[in-house]
């Protein structure tokens, strides 16, 4: 399969990796000289800065984060804060008004669900008496900061989209709100891994200054060239970006400021720049809803930040899902976190882990700190005062998850568990025999799913990686000292052991069990290492 993608920003080389991954010839056509649209390096006097996309979280960019986890792009954290002048500069309008803005823009977000999705947020702030003040101090400055437009043009934004995107971005939050990051070594890192490493060592065709003006099918004639939904920054509207904080530039001769159309031009302006950014009109919303009635049509798929709110993240998620539409793949895309009530206990923050619904900015230490939180977290409730432990019904625990929690408190409460039961549970299950698990057990004698990467796989290979793949997760070092509560036959026990040279010490309940692990450690013999196994009973 051939297939041609016309543009390179987000949109374009995602979908050009996605479809390269898959063995796909690519050629890339993009009318500027240079590859990833607004995701721009400049470098000024040996300083790279961004000038386009800049900043970015954990939160509202779950799909791009797991991308640049996946290119090994590093990133750190990013300083953002806002601030409105009415005056010229000369004064700060947010001083004193942050509180009450905020209060006027949560008392809009309990109207979404009744806007109309073809209202403009002219015609909403004017039905629903909204002062002056508060469209001139908050709503279009932060409008025309988000999507880079002209004041003027604010009102004629689709009130659907812009009160829903503030609530997804949280942006009604006086705090809490999710911290800013950016990419360490600039932007322009992650496009040179995108090209360099992936597509064209994958034999993608790149071909720069080559401006596609329309696509011509065999089937139904000619489709035309044009983007009736972007705005060029070539009208008024003044915004400052401050890149020193912002890119974490460290010490610099002088500071550096990305200003969006100034009012005056800038006495000493270093780079000069036009490109385009998609707006939330009611034409575009409207379009974006239709758009199902012509993808993938004639071979032509549609991609780009515009089917979303205009951002990386969006046109990441465009691209890839106009990439695996073409190849007909089953794919999932991460969706934003969401507050939610859990239903049972279980493994809850594991499964929460493993399925990205979190993470964290230290890669290394942050699961750690997260469980030394939690550890302090208990020793301090264990010194509570008396009075601080009679709260009544209304306690956070009881009150926001009792309902959906009913079902899973009654069967635990049912189960009557006690420390001897929980003992002979183990021995009725796990001491049975070693031979009859063997039967359908690998060599390794690991009880858990294994990774295969195809179906003829033999298990025991599956079960091997699936145990080196858990020892690189968790990041195990030589200094560490580890501790498995659950040991089972001891597959993990050796290999951990073999590959990092660490202590370890496994727990077992099952008397089988620990038999067979000590007898594997014994059998390891040529293996430098300390291993103590723990058979913990029950009076």
């Amino acid at each position: 399969m051939e297939v041609a993608v016309v543009g390179a920003g987000i949109s374009g080389l995602i979908a050009a990796y996605e479809l390269a991954k898959s063995g796909v010839k690519v050629v890339i056509y993009e009318k500027e000289n240079y590859l990833s649209g607004h995701a721009k390096t400049v470098t000024v006097d040996g300083v790279n800065l961004d000038v386009g996309f800049i900043v970015f979280n954990r939160v509202t960019y779950p799909n791009l984060m797991e991308f640049f986890e996946l290119l090994g792009v590093d990133v750190e954290i990013s300083d953002m804060s806002f601030s409105v002048s009415l005056d010229q500069g000369r004064g700060c309008e947010w001083e004193r008004r942050v509180f009450i803005v905020h209060l006027k823009m949560v008392y809009m977000m309990m109207e979404i669900y009744q806007i109309d999705r073809n209202e403009t947020l002219g015609h909403f702030i004017q039905s629903h008496g909204y002062s002056e003040l508060f469209q001139k101090a908050y709503l279009v400055p932060i409008c025309t900061l988000i999507w880079s437009c002209p004041s003027e043009g604010v009102m004629g934004f689709s009130a659907y989209t812009i009160l829903s995107f503030c609530r997804n971005h949280h942006l009604l939050q006086i705090s809490g709100c999710p911290q800013w990051l950016t990419v360490r070594w600039r932007s322009h890192a992650y496009v040179n891994k995108v090209v360099k490493e992936e597509l064209q060592k994958r034999g993608c065709h790149i071909r720069m200054g080559c401006e596609v003006n329309s696509v011509t099918t065999n089937e139904e004639g000619p489709v035309y060239d044009a983007s009736p939904f972007y705005n060029v920054f070539n009208k008024e509207v003044f915004i400052s970006l401050e890149c020193v904080n912002q890119q974490n530039l460290g010490e610099t001769e002088r500071p550096y400021c990305v200003t969006l159309n100034p009012p005056h031009t800038p006495e000493h302006m270093l780079l000069k720049w036009t490109t385009s950014h998609p707006v939330p009109s009611v034409a575009a919303s409207r379009a974006s809803s239709e758009l199902y009635q012509i993808q993938g049509k004639r071979g032509i798929w549609f991609c780009g930040a515009y089917q979303g709110y205009g951002f990386h993240e969006d046109g990441l998620k465009a691209g890839t899902i106009a990439a695996q539409g073409l190849l007909k793949k089953n794919f999932s895309i991460l969706k934003n976190p969401k507050h939610m009530v859990a239903t049972q206990g279980d493994l809850g923050l594991a499964d929460a882990f493993i399925h990205g619904d979190f993470s964290f900015v230290d890669k290394n230490d942050g699961l750690l700190n997260l469980f030394m939180i939690f550890v302090n977290n208990r020793d301090l409730k264990a010194s509570v005062t008396r009075s601080s432990k009679k709260r009544g019904w209304w306690t956070p625990l009881l009150f926001t998850a009792a309902v959906s929690s009913a079902k899973y408190f009654i069967r635990c409460v049912s189960n009557q568990r006690t420390l001897t039961q929980a003992r002979r549970n183990i021995s009725r299950h796990y001491d049975l025999s070693n031979e009859l698990f063997s039967l359908f057990l690998d060599k390794t004698m690991t009880y858990s799913c294994a990774i295969f990467t195809s179906h003829e796989e033999d298990l025991k290979v599956a079960q091997e990686r699936k145990i080196s793949l858990l020892i690189e997760k968790a990041k195990v070092k030589k200094e560490h000292h580890i501790l498995e509560i659950g040991c089972g036959w001891g597959s993990l026990t050796v290999e951990v052991v073999k590959q990092m040279g660490c202590k370890y010490t496994g727990i077992n309940l099952s008397e089988q069990q620990l038999k067979y692990a000590k007898l594997r450690v014994q059998q390891a013999g040529s293996i430098s290492f300390t291993i103590l196994f723990t058979n913990v009973g029950f009076p």
